[in-house]
């Protein structure tokens, strides 16, 4: 410990180790958009730069970071002519690229305006990079900015801090994703990649060169010792279109050029893809691993839904590789398996079961061994199946939220009651059976997905995925759901009639400030056209995604679902219920 400063600043590693640095004074502090933002002077390091409480570079050590990730790709590819660093707010990497004439462009994609200010101001060495001509400054989301570019770039540098926070989403399947198919053919991405030492960070480690691997064809890991990274070891990834790391280094040509460095040599390029044996074996076991598919699928129900969803798993036979159809009538599921015989590779058995006998569903999923259940049966059968997986190990999913089969059974019908009184919707269906199970799971360590069709399901996952990536807020949710195809019928439901015509005669309802607001039936009617559909007529109905989605982005003032009738429809259902047959409760006679 230092004697010449009473003022320590740590920054913790795990909750057993930090690092502890003797400073003279804080030289700055304020909170950004993004991040907390400190600056600090030091003897031993001069003056480094913290983020939310994390050292993100010093004066005496980042000279390190910025060579290995701009100097191991530049002395690889031939022909470098447009660069992209995502992050890079602090100009380092910029600054060493300047060094080659032959890049005409280099795109900084910072986010964060008040850093940048704030490195002008306190690292100017670093930061002079971005009076180079050459070089433009967005600030802007990284993974925002990727969306939609297609082979633009030669080279992409992810010069983004730790994956959590606002960065996180630079270092998903996503974000490597969109960086291939934005880098031209011979592309190269290089990226920070953590450090493998301490295994609160390992896991890390090992699900971003699990994601890189199965995205580019070459993906390699290089290192190098940076002081004030955790433990002093930090690693870089190497991922590539054409180029090989080594094979295709060229380093003769790179000492041609004579740009000065003060850690990066042509021989410790070759040096630093040496890596200790530990991290060999991390990163093979990750290799091995490569992309989990649920090649072996056992599927309960034979109804429509169902059919639609066994033709679909077919279609990917790469990923459904094995499927058994199973239903109370086998004979169902054998014609569906006739029909498919010489048009799939899906290997398809059939089995007889009744769903709501837990035993027996339970001997058939450990006959079976699938890697999952889906569950395209009936609503009311969901517990019994969700039963039936947790006693057999084995993750569940289904496309519909569970409602009775009974509307009158005593015990149901009193929950029910309470529930309309404590939440304002009357619908027969709801989620809190289902998520009741979320602790069960969780513990069994096994997945459930609920609702994965397209409404609910699809609808979900489009507007999670709006809320992260292109918006930053939502007010209003509505979802418009049209049936563009036309089976010629006068009238025929899509799914199981008796769900179908519960869920149309039922009061309408819809989320607005966090509370439910309940219509009657089909009293609200929208027009839309659609494209390639043409104008529909379409009604507010209560729909169990707006459950959902009120539960997970609170935030939305507003959630209402719409779906599409014809007439005919339309017709034939008040024609029933005016006969007592479209009612959610039983007539009695």
């Amino acid at each position: 410990m230092s004697d010449y400063t009473n003022i320590h600043v740590f920054e913790e590693f795990t909750e057993n180790v930090s690092m502890d640095i003797g400073v003279e004074r804080q030289l700055y502090s304020a909170e950004s958009e993004f991040q907390k933002i400190e600056v600090f002077q030091s003897r031993e390091f001069g003056r480094f730069l913290m983020l939310d409480g994390d050292i993100i570079f010093s004066e005496a050590d980042e000279f390190v970071y910025n060579e290995m990730v701009a100097h191991v790709p530049m002395s690889v590819h031939p022909n470098v002519k447009s660069v992209l660093i995502i992050g890079g707010g602090d100009g380092g990497v910029a600054r060493e690229l300047t060094a080659y004439p032959e890049i005409e462009r280099i795109e900084v994609v910072e986010p964060d305006e008040q850093m940048v200010e704030v490195c002008r101001e306190f690292f100017p060495d670093a930061v002079k990079g971005f009076d180079d001509e050459r070089v433009h400054i967005t600030h802007q989301d990284g993974l925002r900015f990727l969306r939609g570019r297609r082979a633009e770039y030669d080279l992409i540098i992810n010069d983004s801090t730790d994956p959590f926070g606002h960065t996180e989403g630079l270092f998903t399947k996503e974000f490597y994703g969109s960086c291939y198919k934005a880098l031209k053919d011979d592309g190269i991405m290089v990226y920070q990649h953590g450090g493998p030492f301490f295994d609160e960070d390992e896991e890390a480690f090992r699900a971003m060169h699990r994601k890189v691997y199965t995205s580019f064809p070459i993906s390699r890991v290089y290192q190098a010792h940076i002081p004030t990274c955790p433990s002093g070891y930090w690693m870089f990834g190497f991922a590539s279109k054409k180029y090989h790391p080594i094979t295709d280094f060229k380093p003769d040509e790179w000492k041609k050029r004579n740009i000065k460095t003060w850690y990066y040599t042509s021989n410790l390029h070759v040096g630093a893809f040496m890596l200790p044996k530990y991290v060999e074996d991390i990163l093979e076991e990750e290799e091995n691993k490569g992309e989990k598919i649920m090649s072996r699928l056992l599927i309960i129900g034979c109804g429509g839904v169902a059919q639609v969803a066994i033709h679909k798993c077919c279609q990917n036979s790469e990923v459904f590789t094995e499927i058994c159809i199973a239903s109370k009538t086998k004979s169902k599921c054998d014609a569906i398996k006739a029909r498919l015989e010489g048009k799939t590779k899906t290997v398809i058995t059939t089995a007889e079961i009744d769903a709501m006998d837990v035993a027996k569903t339970v001997e058939l999923i450990k006959s079976y061994k699938p890697d999952a259940v889906l569950n395209v049966a009936l609503p009311y059968q969901d517990l019994a199946i969700m039963d039936a997986c947790l006693l057999a190990n084995v993750h569940y999913i289904d496309t519909a939220n569970y409602e009775p089969e009974d509307t009158e059974e005593p015990e149901w019908k009193a929950a029910y009651e309470k529930r309309c009184k404590e939440k304002g919707f009357s619908a027969l269906f709801d989620y809190s059976y289902q998520w009741a199970y979320a602790e069960k799971y969780e513990k069994a360590g096994l997945t459930a997905l609920l609702g994965t069709g397209f409404d609910p399901g699809v609808t979900s996952v489009f507007a999670a995925y709006a809320k992260k990536h292109y918006f930053d807020r939502i007010d209003t949710i509505d979802i418009l759901d049209c049936n563009g195809g036309d089976h010629g019928y006068p009238f025929a439901t899509n799914f199981n009639p008796e769900i179908n015509l519960r869920e149309v005669s039922a009061p309408g309802s819809y989320l607005e400030n966090g509370k439910w607001v309940e219509i009657p039936a089909m009293s609200i009617k929208r027009e839309y056209n659609f494209k390639e559909v043409g104008q529909k007529d379409m009604y507010l109905l209560h729909h169990e995604e707006l459950e959902a989605l009120g539960r997970n982005m609170p935030e939305v003032k507003r959630i209402r679902f719409f779906m599409t009738f014809g007439q005919s429809y339309l017709t034939h259902m008040n024609c029933l219920e005016k006969c007592r047959y479209a009612l959610y409760y039983p007539y009695q006679l």
